[in-house]
């Protein structure tokens, strides 16, 4: 009896969850078309909603557009914008300083701004390529040697007198180079002048036979008269120039270079060969140091006491540190 009771209670339940069932789905209104709504119709509903808002965005942007365009601007209408821009003219009345005669345009060579010129062989011989070691690998490379930044500025000041070069770098072609159509040496430059973007390339195309440099200028060549610019004096000159100096005074040698230097280079601000008398103590100072014996003036006067051959005879007989005193006298003041 308790099987056939459970059996009939199962079958209650089974009947009372079908009829739920029934009483929802009937609740729920089906679709005109379809009985339950897919994907694709989703996908549609969304799509006409981004069409509806954008269509509301477009609307609201030229209802502002018409909003702006009635309304005149407090200071300017906007319609009458351009033509008040074209028809615009300049104030006659306004004085202008003239700058045409304390500016240099390059004029004389505008037609040709690149130059040729030729490398004497006293030249070449300072200057020719010699085989160095460079990098942690210590590789041989060919480079121009010290003095050939000189060299090519000097030329080129011919062509260009306003123009202080600087120069940023320089190459040798390689004796194992395969590139044949190559030039020999190049360098490159740029003028220093605050209101100059010259840019020179110079390029030599063979070693053999007359050695002529070609340059090619890129950029506007334009100078002030007001304008102070110099190359820095190394090696040689610097040498030579801090021992005429020691003859006679930092006054005197700056009028002489001042007396040998080219009138077109000066008016166009290029003071290269003329050192001030600043830069001419200097190195009077830096020739001075090279000479001391020592970098400390108590170790410098102790070895002038040891050794007489470099004074020619005793003189410095006592040096005192606190107070510092040194005693001198030669063998025939005694």
């Amino acid at each position: 009896m308790t099987k056939t009771k459970k059996k009939k209670e199962r079958e209650k339940t089974s009947q009372d969850i079908e009829e739920s069932v029934k009483y929802v789905d009937s609740s729920v209104e089906p679709h005109p078309d379809k009985d339950i709504p897919t994907r694709e119709h989703k996908k549609k509903k969304t799509k006409k909603k981004k069409q509806r808002e954008m269509i509301s965005q477009d609307n609201e942007e030229s209802v502002n557009y018409v909003d702006i365009s009635v309304e005149p601007h407090p200071d300017k209408d906007i319609d009458n914008e351009n033509e008040d821009t074209q028809d615009a003219q300049p104030n006659t009345d306004e004085v202008m300083f003239d700058y045409s005669e304390l500016q240099y345009h390059d004029e004389k060579n505008d037609g040709n701004r690149d130059c040729t010129f030729h490398i004497p062989s006293h030249e070449w011989e300072i200057i020719k390529p010699e085989v160095k070691l460079y990098g942690r690998r210590q590789l041989p490379r060919r480079r121009l040697q010290k003095k050939w930044t000189d060299v090519f500025s000097k030329h080129i000041s011919i062509f260009h007198p306003g123009c202080v070069l600087a120069f940023t770098t320089h190459w040798v072609k390689s004796s194992r180079s395969r590139k044949s159509s190559a030039p020999f040496i190049g360098a490159s430059a740029i003028c220093k002048g605050e209101n100059c973007s010259g840019q020179f390339e110079i390029n030599i195309p063979s070693e053999d036979g007359e050695r002529y440099a070609h340059c090619r200028v890129k950029g506007h060549i334009q100078h002030d008269v007001f304008e102070v610019n110099r190359r820095n004096i190394s090696g040689q000159d610097r040498f030579k120039m801090a021992k005429q100096i020691q003859q006679t005074t930092p006054a005197v040698v700056f009028n002489e270079n001042l007396s040998r230097a080219c009138p077109e280079e000066m008016e166009l601000g290029n003071f290269s060969s003329v050192p001030n008398q600043g830069v001419l103590r200097k190195m009077v100072s830096e020739l001075l140091k090279k000479e001391d014996l020592h970098s400390n003036m108590i170790t410098e006067l102790q070895i002038l006491k040891e050794n007489d051959e470099l004074m020619g005879q005793p003189y410095i007989r006592e040096i005192g540190l606190d107070p510092l005193v040194v005693l001198m006298f030669s063998d025939e003041q005694l």
